[in-house]
């Protein structure tokens, strides 16, 4: 015999055979979990992909002076009557009418709830009512809901407001048309990170 023993026949005097095994375990190891972490990495998307289209599609997204703007009110929070209290559209017609702001009536507005982003909460497109409204230019506010409460994101008059599926920065980018001066004035705004800012005007005459 020549002393050689069973295990460094199998795996060398070093062990070295051994350890190449040891290295090739922890490899197959190492891509299988890198495997089921993108499998349920894609299940995880796949699964936020269709509650955003389900709300998409159960939201409305358009708005109008035309007709009755809001087709499933929802209750307007306080804090976002709070924040209206101090627009200055709404400060203005509140003096007009010599009502105080603690008094502002809650009938000068309607709300849609309507989800800009992924998040699971919804936000609120509010539209303002007579007499915040007229036949062809109503005031419109977005708010985006947070985990410390609602904050403007968006504020501007039109006569339409439509809430696109493209996006910017994680949000949905919103569409505004006005007709002015014989003229068809149509905006995008997309979100910067903060608020809505104007992307893109165009303007052209009425036929």
């Amino acid at each position: 015999m020549d002393g050689t023993s069973g295990d460094e026949a199998q795996y060398g005097p070093d062990g070295s055979a051994g350890r190449l095994q040891v290295a090739k375990l922890s490899m197959c190891m190492r891509f299988r979990w890198l495997a089921l972490s993108l499998l349920f990495t894609c299940i995880a998307l796949s699964q936020i992909a269709a509650q955003e289209t389900s709300h998409t599609a159960s939201e409305q997204a358009s708005f109008s002076a035309e007709d009755s703007a809001v087709k499933r009110p929802v209750e307007i929070p306080e804090d976002v009557i709070a924040i209206l209290r101090r627009d200055d559209v709404v400060a203005s017609v509140l003096r007009d009418q010599e009502i105080t702001p603690a008094k502002l009536p809650q009938s000068w507005f309607s709300a849609s709830s309507i989800h800009l982003g992924l998040n699971s909460r919804p936000d609120l497109v509010v539209v303002g009512e007579p007499p915040l409204a007229g036949a062809n230019v109503v005031m419109f506010w977005i708010f985006r809901s947070t985990p410390a409460g609602h904050k403007l994101l968006f504020r501007a008059g039109g006569h339409d407001l439509v809430v696109l599926n493209s996006r910017h920065k994680g949000l949905r980018d919103v569409r505004t048309s006005s007709v002015t001066l014989q003229r068809l004035n149509d905006s995008i705004y997309r979100y910067n990170g903060s608020r809505y800012i104007v992307y893109r005007d165009r303007s052209k005459p009425i036929p």
